[in-house]
Formats: C-alpha cells, structure tokens, sequence
C-alpha cells in the first residue's frame, strides 16, 4: 500500500481550516480504498508470479511442463463458472439442510445460485461414442457362413426359433442404460482435463511456487505507512474557557534486506497539531531517520540470509521434475493401472504440509478392466458350453450309457459356472466403477471399454471358436443320417428287415464329409495322410482287419505301461516310442471307423436283421466317424496356435 503524506497547511480562515480538517478523514478513507488491494489484485498478482517463475524454470526438455493450467478446463466434470473471488456457498445435503439449522446462513448476492456442475465431459463423451460405433460398424466382419452340407438339397429347411425369454439368470447385473463407447486414447484424453488427480498435481506444482514468490518479496523494498488523527475537545467549565484542536501524526518509511543481511531502513515521522480556539495554529516538524544494521554473527552472510530462498528454489525445481514425472507416468497408471508415486509433492505429501489428506483414486487401468471383461466372455461361453454337454449327457442317460450320478456331475459344474459367471459380472462392474473414478466421471455413467488393444487376442479366440464351430457343425451334419433313417427305423422297431433293405448308403456320405467339407479343406496333412491310411485298411479282409486292431490295441497298452513306468523314474520315453504312442492311436481311429462301416453295410442289407441293429450299426459308424475328424480339428487347432 502506498503511503499517504500530509505536508504543512497553509494559513487559513477560521472556518475554512475548520471546514477542511472535517473532510480529511473522508478523504483519508477514500485513499485508502484507492489504494488498498482486493482479493482480484492479489489471485492476479500470484498467478503472474507463479507463471513467470514456472515459465523460468522451463528450460529442460528433460521435465518440459506441458499440459499445466491451475484453473480447471471448462469441459471439466468440475469446471468452476462462478466469480474465482466471490464463490458460491458449497452445496449442504438436502435432509441435514431441512432438518438442522443452518449456522451459516447465504446472506449477500455473492453466495447465492444453485450448484452447477460441468457438462463438457458429457459432450466429448457423446461426440466419441457416435464415431467409435460408427467405425465398429464400418469395420465389422461379415459373419462367418457355416459349412455348406454336402447335400445340402436334401436337407430339410430348419424351423424358425422362437425366442427365448431371458430367464433371471441372465438378467443378473445387467442394465439396460445406453453405454458411451470409448478407446483407450480417448480415456487418456478425458482424464487430461476431467481427473480430479491430474489436476491435484497441477494445483501442487502451483503450491510449490509460491513460496519462491514469498522469499523473493522479502528482497524487494517494502514501503510502509500509518496515521493518526485525534480530535480533542474542551468544556466551558475547563480553565481556560472550552476549546478545540486536531492532532495528526504520520509515519512513513522504507526497508530494504540485502543478501548480506543487512537491513535499511527509512523513516519519515510527521506531527501536525493544529488549535482551533486560537487564530494561529501550531505545526509540528517531520523528523528523517536512516538506520543501516549489519550482522557479524549470527544471522548474517550471504548462506544464512540466502538459504530460505535457495530452498524454496530447489524445492520449486524438485516440484517440476516430480510434475513432468507424474505426466510421463500417467499413461502406464491410466492404462495398465500400476500406482504412480510421486515423491513429495505429490498431492499425499502436501498433507506433511498441511494442504490436505490423499484422496486418490484407486489404481484400476483400462486393460485390466478389458482383462475383466474378457474373462466375464470367457466364462459365459464356458457355460455355454457346459449347457450343450449337459443336453448330450441326458440323451446318453436315455439310452442308458450314463447314470444320474454322471449327468449331476456335469450339470454340478454348470451350476459352479454360473456362479463364477456372475462374480465376473460382479468384477467387472466393480472394476469399471474404480476406472471411473480414475476418469472423474460419476460411477452411474454407463460406459463401454473399446476392446482394441484386446483384439488380437480375440480374433485369435475367434478363430479357434470357428473351428469349433465348423467341427460341431460337421459333426451335426454327420448325424442327421441317423435322424433321416430314425422315423422307418422306429416304424419297423421289433420286426426284421425281410423285403428290401433299407436305402441309406453311408461310405459315400461320410467319405465325401471327411474330405470335401469346408472343416478339412483347410487341413493338408490330415487329408493326406488320412487317405493313404484308409485305402490300406479298406484292402484288408475282415479278418486281417480284426487282427490288425487287435495287435494294435496290444501295442499301444504296452506302450502306455512303458510310458507309466518310465515317468515313474522321472524320465521321458524314447521319441522312436514316444512318436509310435502318438500315431498308433490315430491308425487304429481309421481302422475301426472302416470296421464299423462294413458292420452297418452288412446289417442294412442282411435279411432277419433287426431295426435296432441298424440303428446302432449307424450310431457307431458316426462315433468313429468324428473320432477321426478329431485329428482334423487337432491340425485346424494347431494351425491357429502357429
């Protein structure tokens, strides 16, 4: 604040001097209104030193400051719109407000107005969301065809399904709220300007500066001022009859500190005393000091007077480096969700300094929530699974291949599936809660993660599903013979085939799946090799090819004891034996699946064979059938790993 000096009035009239004396302390307040400073001057005056010096210490690529505003951005969940120096009341929970008094009620315009809250982040959000679905749709697959049957002409048309309800399972942790679509650089750039913590930091960097500011005040001349002003006045009953008068008295000076630590210091002291009972007032004469102070001993030299502001120094460049620091490392936090320290100026140190206490966000990451989701996939097709087994595991029930215990083992694992299901549903929410968090966004904002870092590993999950697929669909198309055939079956069930046989040739069926189907085509050596080894057991008579499986099936159980025993010492089997123990099993599939089609052959066309037996002649000659196919899906499964 400036000082103000009164200097010796002139002489005046009676009234005149009085008339002037009684305006001086209108003035006086005027003055120093004039010159008194605001909150506005003082938030300015910090932010232009703080800028400055930032601004110095920005000489290093090493921890170039990028990216630092103190203020919040304005698309911000917590953008500020009210007057920086006259904000509103913090908004009270609305029962405590109606139920309790309030002991500090809103009283002026500069507290009033109801809470606003930042709807940029919305928009940026919204603006994403429409372009990320757009280029999903634009780049979405055409979905795979399924393998075409070989006679696909002869095939009846399958039925339209029905839908099917969703049952409460499925309803479990679902919402039906539309979800904002984003990728993981668009997370990035809405924590830049939307994440409570991004901004911490900047407020810190902030904090650190102005004491640099503080110490370097304390070199720079501080003026300083004060008045005084007394009116006395006297009675009649006074001696001397009743009188008037004003006192004034005005100091004023300067101070300047030195590295050295000496001090000057500058004074002007001012005494005015004006009697109005008389018509010659009194003026006093102003006194000039100068005091120079310089210490010797303790308190004095240039380490001692200069060690506060090479502190606060040094610690506003630790406070950069730490800054630029946490900038570098926010993306490993954000995206792989590793706990970011960042020393002492990190928003949990500043509560060693009394700013506040940490109230980070947890460190979730968006691939570990992408993880989250993917294993919520993986298990809701693992039940998927699991519900096709069980329905293969009651029909083979009614045939009588299994018993209730088996079926309540397989139908014991759905059920665990289930569960396991819904806690990866109950993970992933949380998981997406804690990224919210991280991204300053409420936690009831629907958001879906892009899954594009994650695609290579579903498209490779993908590709074996279609495989799967292609394999279940070869299998299907394999059995629908038997369904073809079940209807005159069951018509003639108990009686024997004594006119003609029945007309449903399998060998040209089945050989026509196992090497024109769209599943083996993509196979090379399993069509290969699969063709060479059946055209040596379809030259075998029926009972060189008996003998054959039979010395086959001895080999392999000696080659199973070798192998148990020779793991039972720690050691592996020879690879001569170990390759012999892998290629003999898939021989001998081969071997029994050209058994089992002469044994269908020769029931469907012997007279006083029974109905059953043809159908169970058929159900085996399938059986083997996808036994050895599962070699092809092996190299389909292999081609997909490499």
């Amino acid at each position: 604040m400036s000082p103000i000096l009164l200097v010796g009035l002139p002489t005046l009239t009676h009234s005149r001097t009085l008339a002037a004396l009684r305006r001086l302390p209108l003035v006086a307040v005027i003055a120093l209104f004039a010159v008194g400073c605001s909150r506005k001057f003082f938030r300015e005056r910090a932010d232009r030193d703080v800028e400055g010096l930032l601004t110095d210490k920005n000489n290093d690529p090493r921890w170039a400051l990028d990216n630092w505003h103190v203020y919040p951005d304005t698309r911000a969940r917590f953008a500020d719109f009210d007057k920086p120096d006259h904000p509103k009341k913090p908004p009270d929970d609305p029962a405590a407000a109606a139920l309790s008094p309030d002991p500090q009620p809103i009283r002026g315009h500069f507290c009033q107005g109801t809470d606003m809250e930042g709807g940029g982040y919305l928009q940026f959000l919204e603006f994403n969301d429409l372009n990320n679905r757009a280029v999903r749709d634009t780049a979405k697959p055409a979905a795979l065809a399924a393998p075409v049957p070989v006679d696909a002409a002869a095939k009846p048309a399958p039925a339209a399904e029905k839908p099917v309800a969703p049952t409460s399972f499925d309803r479990a942790l679902k919402t039906e709220e539309p979800e904002y679509l984003i990728t993981l650089e668009q997370a990035a750039e809405l924590a830049l300007f939307n994440s409570r913590d991004f901004q911490d930091r900047r407020e810190d960097l902030y904090l650190s500066a102005l004491p640099v500011t503080q110490q370097r005040f304390a070199f720079v001349t501080q003026f300083a001022a004060a008045g005084q002003a007394i009116r006395e006045a006297t009675g009649a009953t006074v001696p001397g009859g009743p009188g008037s008068g004003w006192s004034v008295n005005t100091n004023g000076g300067a101070s300047q500190l030195f590295p050295t630590g000496a001090t000057l210091m500058a004074q002007l002291a001012n005494r005015l005393v004006v009697d109005l009972s008389t018509q010659r007032p009194t003026v006093g004469i102003s006194n000039l000091s100068l005091t120079l102070t310089q210490p010797f001993l303790r308190g004095g030299g240039w380490a001692v007077t200069m060690e506060p502001l090479t502190q606060a120094e040094r610690n506003l460049v630790y406070g950069v480096r730490s800054y630029a620091r946490f900038r570098k490392n926010y993306y490993v936090y954000l995206a792989g969700g590793a706990e970011v320290g960042n020393g002492f100026y990190s928003y949990a140190g500043l509560g060693s300094r009394g700013v506040g206490q940490s109230l980070g966000a947890p460190s979730q990451g968006y691939l570990p929530t992408l993880l989250s989701a993917a294993q919520e996939r993986n298990e809701a097709e693992n039940i998927r699974t699991l519900g096709k087994y069980l329905e293969l595991f009651h029909e083979y029930q009614g045939k009588g291949d299994y018993s209730e215990l088996q079926v309540g083992s397989v139908e014991q694992q759905l059920l665990r599936g289930q569960s396991s299901l819904l806690q990866r549903r109950q993970e992933l929410q949380t998981g997406l809660d804690q990224f919210k968090l991280q991204l300053g966004v409420p936690t009831r904002l629907p958001l879906e993660l892009d899954d594009g870092p994650m695609k290579p590993v579903s498209d490779l999950m993908a590709m074996f599903g279609r495989t799967r697929d292609e394999f279940i669909a070869l299998r299907e198309e394999a059995e629908q013979y038997p369904a073809r055939i079940r209807q005159p079956l069951m018509a003639l069930a108990g009686t024997t085939i004594a006119t003609a046989p029945i007309d449903v040739p399998l060998r040209p069926k089945l050989e026509a799946l196992m090497f024109e189907s769209a599943f083996v085509r993509e196979t090379k050596q399993f069509r290969a090799d699969t063709a060479t080894r059946w055209e040596r057991w379809k030259k075998m008579s029926a009972a060189a090819l008996t003998e054959e499986l039979r010395a086959r099936a001895e080999e392999v159980r000696d080659l199973q004891l070798r192998q148990a025993q020779v793991e039972a010492r720690g050691e592996k089997l020879p690879p001569a034996e170990a390759a012999r123990l892998a290629t003999v099993p898939r021989d001998m599939a081969v071997g029994l699946f050209e058994q089992s089609l002469r044994a269908y052959e020769a029931a469907r066309t012997r007279k006083g064979a029974t109905a059953r037996d043809v159908a169970v002649r058929y159900e085996d000659a399938v059986n083997n059938f996808v036994l050895v196919l599962s070699e092809a899906r092996r190299e389909r499964q292999a081609q997909v790993r490499a």
